[in-house]
């Protein structure tokens, strides 16, 4: 379809994404080629230093964000807070506190002895059809709402390497913790990268700043409502 289509990238456009490979798929490839683990397999060395880059002005690795999803939704947080009521909300581990279950979680900002900030994490379809239908029943408490279709988030996402079943839930919790334990990283705030500085800076590629109109072409879409169609299942060509 043309949902991943940029008509604005050339007289030919061009798609944004290429080519999916999942964590799953590059074990195989792996394996396939004889090698018992990805730490077994050779490391080639570029010629040039990735633009994306770990290291810091100082020299020390550095992270954007802890947890199994990226953290996005801590940044859109802390962003929020300092953009709309003038609060650094301190580095590290952010308090969010579990719901019903694991996979929803609530994290909220008190100011002037008031909440003014509300946030959700949903994981899994149940968590996601609770907040979905609080929302359209205009229930919702929330500010801002990650969902993602993975109970547990990315860590135990469909494309991973699959353990044994038992397994599962133990193994995704252990990646979630080993993502957020403090190492000898230093914390790094992603608009702080040098990397993204210089793509929004003058000159780059989204030069403006992240509401710019170089970046509001390139990283915003557009949503649009599907039309519902009864099908006939009988009729189906598989």
């Amino acid at each position: 379809g043309d949902d991943f289509f940029n008509p604005a990238a050339g007289s030919a456009g061009c798609r944004d994404v290429d080519c999916v490979l999942s964590s799953a798929e590059m074990l195989e490839f792996i394996e396939a080629r004889g090698y018992s683990s990805l730490a077994a397999a050779p490391v080639v060395e570029p010629d040039i230093e990735p633009p994306f880059s770990t290291l810091a002005a100082g020299g020390s690795f550095t992270y954007a964000a802890p947890g199994a999803s990226g953290g996005h939704a801590d940044f859109v947080f802390r962003q929020a807070a300092r953009e709309l009521f003038g609060i650094d909300v301190p580095a590290g581990p952010l308090p969010w506190v579990a719901g019903r279950n694991a996979d929803l979680q609530e994290l909220s900002l008190e100011h002037g002895g008031a909440t003014v900030l509300r946030f959700c994490r949903a994981y899994g379809f149940r968590n996601i059809q609770n907040v979905v239908r609080r929302v359209k029943n205009g229930r919702s408490p929330y500010h801002f709402v990650e969902l993602m279709a993975c109970p547990g988030g990315c860590a135990n996402g469909g494309g991973q390497p699959r353990p044994p079943p038992l397994e599962a839930p133990s193994r995704a919790a252990a990646v979630e913790r080993r993502l957020v334990e403090p190492d000898e990283t230093s914390e790094c705030a992603p608009l702080d990268q040098p990397c993204v500085q210089a793509m929004y800076g003058e000159g780059g590629f989204l030069e403006g700043g992240p509401l710019g109109p170089s970046a509001q072409q390139h990283l915003l879409t557009q949503f649009h409502a599907v039309d519902a169609t009864s099908v006939n299942p009988l009729a189906i060509k598989w």
